[in-house]
């Protein structure tokens, strides 16, 4: 859904991103920002057919090796209609 690369400068950066089912079909909308990094918004349309599974990866990485950290502090999937 996204991919930003903070600097050095970003104490803290974080993410949010939902996929919405309505009648004109599924939208992904993402917003990103950090104490430097600046906000990020998008809304796009998903391609992939409703009754296929679909796949949740979190993927974070440093640049370099240091002390720091990348961790995922929370996620919810919610299926409706339940099947």
């Amino acid at each position: 859904m996204v991919k930003r690369t903070a600097s050095a400068q970003d104490a803290m950066i974080t993410g949010h991103g939902d996929a919405t089912i309505g009648p004109a079909g599924t939208t992904l909308d993402m917003q990103t920002w950090g104490t430097a990094l600046t906000l990020d918004s998008k809304i796009v349309p998903a391609t992939d057919p409703l009754n296929a599974d679909i796949s949740v990866e979190f993927l974070g990485a440093m640049s370099a090796s240091s002390s720091d950290s990348v961790s995922l502090q929370n996620y919810t999937v919610i299926r409706y209609p339940a099947q």
